[in-house]
């Protein structure tokens, strides 16, 4: 299946915290079987739910990600993360390990 949008972390944070709210709305739009996420976001988001101590944010957050795909990390994910980061390093602008990775795939 080929999908239109990788939503990344904040953007399922933002449908956490607001469920019916602007991101829900473009879900619809676009339709949810032109959505995913990746592993590194479901990685991060069920890191802060478990953090955070709140059973109900892992529940609401389990609840979004069953409702997702979750695409692993692939070839050629490698080689955009390759030419990604050495771009931003030239550029003096480098962005965090987990954030390349999850560019890359997108």
């Amino acid at each position: 299946m080929t999908y239109q949008y990788l939503i990344d972390t904040n953007i399922i944070s933002d449908l956490v915290r607001h469920p019916q709210g602007l991101v829900f709305q473009r879900i619809a739009t676009v339709g949810e079987n032109s959505i995913c996420t990746n592993i590194i976001v479901a990685c991060e988001l069920r890191f802060g739910a478990v953090k955070s101590g709140s059973p109900r944010l892992v529940q609401q957050l389990e609840s979004i990600l069953n409702a997702l795909p979750i695409l692993s990390l692939d070839p050629p994910v490698d080689r955009h993360y390759a030419e990604i980061r050495n771009y931003l390093e030239q550029a003096g602008t480098p962005i965090g390990p987990n954030d390349l990775l999850i560019a890359a795939h997108a």
